[in-house]
């Protein structure tokens, strides 16, 4: 629109030069046609005339102006007008908007970063009318009520306090026995068992002098680690013993109290014990 009104502008000041130019060219024709009038006295009445022409000229030519200018003034008028209105009806969408939203109706929580035991995590959630976000922190994972929590694998291992079997095993995923020991070896160690389907499949991650922290019925106790490999069946099945190191998983005694972990480990077996 603005290249069009530029344009009709840029025509008439043309035409009006041209006519300009064009007046002055016919009052000198007029003027060299008639010498006799110049010679008769008729001079005056000659300039009188060629005056006029121009000034007729000039005078259309600065109406044409005006006008052009009066239709430009009109048009910047109408653009800034219909900007305004833009402006107010997208500000009035905003507010609407934002009325709307007095109470939020937000999307489920989405965690954006999962916490770990050394680590917090986020979680984001939005506003399904106008997309307002909020964003809330995610404690740390830590040695809830009966867990194991080895922070330098990243795990946590939840156990039920159970007579140590494979049916309770199967059934819960990690169980822990508190009488084993104390009915086989009169000690006070602890023994949690699990299989490779649940977290402590990943036992393996952990490394001799990695800190655990055991949480049973609520009392914590840290555990530094003293062995932790792959271990094979005794002959007589009573037993797990360390593939490297040779070191005897269930009788072997210690001076502190031990918290004996085992697992499966693909085709072979996974142990870990850790000292008080």
């Amino acid at each position: 629109m603005k290249k069009k009104w530029l344009h009709l502008v840029f025509t008439i000041l043309l035409t009006g030069a041209f006519l300009i130019a064009f007046t002055d060219m016919a009052a000198g024709m007029i003027a060299s046609q008639q010498p006799a009038a110049v010679v008769r006295g008729n001079h005056a009445v000659t300039v009188v005339q060629k005056d006029a022409v121009i000034t007729k000229v000039k005078d259309s030519t600065a109406a044409a102006t005006d006008a052009v200018n009066a239709m430009v003034a009109a048009q910047t008028i109408a653009s800034e007008t219909a900007s305004a209105v833009t402006t107010e009806t997208a500000q009035e969408t905003v507010a609407d908007s934002l009325q709307t939203c007095v109470n939020h109706t937000f999307s489920s929580w989405k965690t954006v970063i999962a916490p770990t035991v050394n680590d917090c995590g986020l979680q984001r959630r939005s506003c399904t009318i106008c997309n307002h976000e909020e964003t809330q922190v995610l404690a740390k994972l830590t040695a809830e009520n009966n867990s194991v929590c080895i922070p330098s694998a990243n795990m946590i291992i939840p156990f039920v306090l159970t007579e140590l079997n494979q049916t309770n095993v199967d059934a819960y995923g990690a169980v822990c026995d508190l009488d084993f020991f104390k009915t086989y070896f009169g000690t006070n160690d602890i023994m949690v068992s699990g299989h490779r389907t649940n977290t402590i499949g990943a036992l393996y991650h952990t490394a001799v002098g990695d800190e655990i922290t055991l949480n049973l019925n609520g009392n914590l106790t840290a555990y530094t680690v003293i062995v932790s490999e792959e271990a094979i069946v005794a002959v007589d099945g009573k037993d797990y013993i360390g593939v490297n190191t040779g070191t005897r998983f269930v009788t072997a005694s210690y001076d502190r109290q031990a918290l004996r972990m085992y697992t499966c480990y693909g085709e072979g077996r996974w142990i870990v014990v850790a000292l008080s």
